[in-house]
């Protein structure tokens, strides 16, 4: 969501995780066919929107042109603590992104090609279930 309207220019990724029905994830992406290779990694700036003792794994997803034909997800994991005002930026080496899964399960992949980046975006996993906020006020690439 689009929080305050009026052009804040920040999103919240919000809901609630749920077991049942073989649940328990919840992720926010966005397609794109971009050639970011000039740049060394993207960087994010969030603000957890939960209790203090709140501590959350999220992960930053990308997908490359072959991740995105055989369903692979890279992801980078985002340690964010909840109960502070305080804006967190990461910075994510494209270097650093190696994680790749299918469906959950680690899966053997050349690297993250980032000149064929066609897909990013967040997601939550189990065990955190219950109700989850994040904003996010930028998403972009760093030289």
């Amino acid at each position: 969501t689009n929080e305050g309207g009026g052009g804040s220019g920040v999103g919240v990724f919000s809901g609630v995780i749920r077991t049942e029905n073989y649940g328990g994830f919840a992720s926010v992406r966005a397609s794109c066919q971009i050639n970011v290779s000039k740049f060394k990694g993207f960087f994010i700036e969030v603000q957890a929107r939960t209790l203090a003792a709140d501590r959350k794994q999220y992960f930053f997803l990308v997908k490359d042109a072959i991740g995105s034909a055989r369903q692979v997800n890279y992801k980078y994991p985002l340690s964010i603590a909840g109960g502070t005002s305080d804006w967190t930026r990461f910075q994510i080496q494209f270097t650093s992104i190696t994680q790749a899964e299918f469906r959950g399960r680690q899966v053997e992949r050349p690297p993250f090609d980032p000149s064929k980046l066609t897909e990013l975006g967040i997601m939550l996993l189990k065990p955190h279930v219950g109700e989850f906020a994040l904003a996010i006020r930028s998403i972009g690439v760093y030289t």
